[in-house]
């Protein structure tokens, strides 16, 4: 390998679990306030998905979570 050039690794990120006291709140904030698409609502769990497949899944939980 010729050691001047240089060789760039891209990682892209498509899923995120935010812990939450709240699912409800979660949601209609990423659904109604940003426009992310609904896929799974449950009480304890939820997930939704942005314009690009961003996934971005919701757990509740009673401490440690904002």
């Amino acid at each position: 390998m010729n050691p001047n050039s240089s060789k760039v690794v891209t990682t892209v990120l498509k899923n995120v679990l935010l812990l939450t006291k709240n699912v409800d709140k979660s949601v209609a904030f990423f659904t109604e306030g940003l426009g992310c698409k609904l896929l799974h609502h449950s009480e304890e769990y939820a997930e939704v998905r942005d314009a690009n497949d961003f996934r971005i899944a919701f757990k509740k939980v009673d401490s440690h979570a904002f």
